[in-house]
């Protein structure tokens, strides 16, 4: 199905400049051409992830939402400790971080969202799974029956996750501190 898509930006920036929202646009993988210009042109973020990149954030768009994963993807703590993942991932992984191999799965959580701190995206999004240091992705696409997609739970309440010292620490790591908050 075709259709004039020049139209539908136009009404879809126009409604978010009058909600003063951003709006984002899943631009991940194989999209037509000129698709990431038009979204551009109508100043609708792309998505960066540092999954699908060899490029260190700090060279990434400006007009972008910059996260580390997706809720199809796998957590920091799944790619860290070899669960989840392609081998390339742990690879990125250690670029961003810096951390050796040996690093506590709480130090490489924080070191990613500094890491993507970097970057210059005008929206850097932080997941409650990496947040929670869960390992299992939320959802694996292709599967229905296979897996709970959608059904698993957080590693700790969101009460105890809005005092975990990880998720302190990522938070002010991605806010442009060095990460060292305190659960006080």
């Amino acid at each position: 199905m075709r259709f004039n898509y020049e139209e539908l930006l136009s009404i879809l920036a126009l409604e978010a400049t009058r909600a003063g929202a951003f709006v984002v646009g899943e631009d991940l993988g194989t999209v037509e051409d000129g698709v990431r210009e038009a979204l551009l042109r109508y100043r609708i973020l792309g998505t960066q992830v540092a999954w699908f990149t060899d490029d260190a954030p700090d060279h990434w768009p400006v007009s972008s939402l910059a996260t580390l994963s997706t809720h199809d993807l796998p957590t920091v703590a799944g790619v860290w400790g070899g669960t989840d993942g392609e081998p390339i991932l742990l690879e990125r992984l250690r670029r961003l971080t810096d951390l050796p191999a040996e690093a506590a799965i709480d130090d490489v959580v924080v070191a990613a969202h500094a890491g993507l701190a970097r970057s210059p995206s005008v929206i850097k999004l932080a997941t409650l799974d990496d947040l929670a240091v869960a390992v299992e992705r939320p959802n694996v696409p292709g599967t229905t029956l296979e897996r709970p997609n959608w059904r698993i739970p957080l590693p700790l309440p969101l009460e105890e996750l809005q005092v975990a010292e990880v998720a302190l620490r990522s938070a002010a790591a991605l806010s442009g501190g060095a990460g060292d908050a305190s659960p006080h």
